[in-house]
């Protein structure tokens, strides 16, 4: 059966089919395009967060990516942008987690300005286990990003790379061979 949010009998109709089934959803997930058409973004963002808040999902996964600002602006846009969907969310109280991917996410110094930038505890990580992986990041350097983030992860994409030994410690190219080498998580390096 398909389902909507657009009104709450549509909610009420997932709500009740997901307790008859004994299941439960963890987070919604976003493709947003806060760039493109930030208002429409901002007002798109607040109704999934109050379907969410109704359905009792506590995260939405959201995307900050850079299509059409300047490079040099885009992190003072970001941390603007997403001040905005913090108070347009708060009464709901659901967290948003960006998903580390791509190039700018996956810089986590990018990520301390703009957590630092929005200073909502309601915002954190979509943690992506294997996309600092795929960055490049050595994977030691994985693992304290995810020491580092940890307090601030409010929900995990988990995937994982087995690179060859030589590449493992290393600083590789941004997705370097991840076709080739991505697999199964009990598989994985990570």
């Amino acid at each position: 059966r398909k389902y909507s949010a657009a009104t709450p009998d549509d909610l009420a109709m997932l709500k009740a089919d997901m307790q008859a089934a004994g299941c439960k959803i963890t987070a919604f997930a976003m493709h947003n395009k806060f760039d493109v058409q930030p208002e429409a973004e901002i007002e798109w963002a607040a109704k999934a967060a109050r379907a969410a808040q109704a359905l009792g999902v506590p995260a939405i996964r959201i995307d900050v990516v850079n299509r059409k600002v300047d490079a040099s602006d885009f992190l003072q846009f970001s941390i603007k942008t997403l001040k905005k969907v913090m108070a347009a969310t708060e009464s709901t109280g659901i967290v948003f987690g960006v998903e580390n991917h791509g190039k700018t996410t996956n810089d986590p110094e990018f990520l301390d300005a703009l957590f630092a930038g929005v200073g909502s505890p309601r915002l954190g990580l979509t943690l992506d286990t294997g996309n600092f992986y795929w960055f490049g990041h050595p994977l030691p350097k994985v693992y304290g990003l995810f020491e580092k983030f940890a307090p601030r992860v409010f929900h995990t994409h988990c995937k994982s790379i087995k690179y060859p030994a030589d590449q493992r410690d290393v600083q590789r190219p941004m997705g370097w061979k991840y076709g080739e080498f991505s697999c199964p998580i009990d598989q994985g390096d990570i």
